[in-house]
């Protein structure tokens, strides 16, 4: 029996998406999965096969930290006229011929959700209404947008049309829980890439791990997920926030060195100290202040580091100053760059960079 199923994640990512569920299904003797990134060029999604049933499948990709949205493909199709708003037509035709299994019990509720890309005459919300009349004129459904049984998603790409069942009813990705919970996060997603990146499983495990740009401690919170031996540590100029971090580590069972520090003087901040792992979300816009530059941050911060690293240190950056951080690097040549991608954060484009220290 082989299963199938697609994921949504961030542009950038879709390859980290197969690469983890490769390893979930090898550590749980799963055989035979096959993966592809950007399936049909769909940016931000991954599509996953496995010799299994479905059943086992879905129960590794909603143990993803990678993704967002895990939904099963029921159907796809072209169509004829996407610059027409015929095409709304056809595609609550095509749904209404759907034998779909989640939606055959009568008391079952559902909604209908779809995202769109290109140009096209009609709307997401269009698509959605077509679809939930498709599937009423199949046999009578309640609709319900918060307390459905099931979601169906009907995405539109171009001319391309999919059909599936979301699986998931809240991203993956939405880990904010804890005590305090800041206005601005990183998501769980992001964090967990910036912390892979840095350590992929080759690498091993870090031992002593810093944030200096800690916030809220979403990247100490995922690290301690992923490696509950490490040994966390983070810094902010925020009283606040670093009370914060401290009380959401806490409420995850979780202990860590916390500390009010500007992470430019992060050689005092953690004088005595080594890191072998930096990973962190820098400040950027006017969070750095009206008179500091982006390559004074990257600079003063590269020029302290060095002392309270490993000489095999790792440093992973989401970078969204690419200009400024660039040249900050050149002028302290005691780290190189070791990776770097580029991926779509709330329409943003940020990269993140791993360096490895020199000497």
């Amino acid at each position: 029996m082989t299963a199938r199923l697609e994921i949504t994640t961030n542009r950038g990512l879709e390859d980290l998406v197969v690469e983890e569920l490769r390893r979930l299904a090898a550590a749980a003797g799963v055989p035979g999965v096959r993966g592809e990134h950007r399936p049909h060029g769909l940016a931000g999604w991954a599509a996953v096969e496995a010799d299994a049933t479905p059943e086992v499948l879905a129960a590794l990709a909603l143990r993803l930290r990678s993704a967002h949205h895990v939904v099963r493909p029921v159907h796809a199709f072209t169509l004829a006229a996407p610059d027409s708003r015929d095409a709304l037509a056809q595609i609550q035709a095509e749904v209404a011929a759907l034998d779909v299994p989640e939606l055959a019990p009568d008391h079952v509720s559902f909604r209908a959700t779809s995202t769109r890309t290109g140009q096209h005459p009609f709307s997401s919300e269009d698509v959605a209404r077509v679809a939930g009349a498709g599937v009423r004129d199949r046999a009578w459904r309640a609709v319900s947008l918060k307390a459905y049984d099931v979601e169906l998603r009907v995405d539109v790409r171009d001319d391309r049309c999919t059909v599936g069942v979301q699986l998931t009813r809240e991203a993956l990705s939405r880990r904010r829980t804890g005590p305090y919970l800041p206005h601005m996060t990183l998501q769980g997603n992001v964090a967990w890439a910036l912390l892979h990146l840095a350590r992929p499983e080759p690498a091993g495990p870090p031992r002593e791990l810093l944030d200096p740009f800690c916030g809220g401690g979403t990247l100490l919170l995922e690290a301690k997920a992923r490696w509950p031996g490490v040994r966390v540590a983070g810094g902010d100029t925020s009283e606040g926030s670093v009370s914060g971090a401290l009380a959401n580590l806490a409420a995850a069972g979780h202990t860590g060195d916390v500390r009010v520090g500007d992470a430019r003087e992060a050689d005092r901040v953690w004088a005595g100290r080594r890191f072998d792992t930096v990973v962190s979300n820098p400040p950027f816009g006017k969070r750095i202040g009206p008179n500091m530059s982006f390559t004074k941050l990257f600079g003063e911060l590269f020029a302290a580091l060095p002392a309270i690293t490993t000489p095999d240190a790792r440093v992973s950056l989401l970078v969204y100053k690419r200009g400024a951080f660039n040249q900050a690097l050149r002028e302290h040549p005691a780290f190189t760059v070791r990776h770097a991608r580029v991926v779509e954060l709330g329409g943003l484009h940020p990269v993140i960079i791993v360096l490895d220290r020199v000497g």
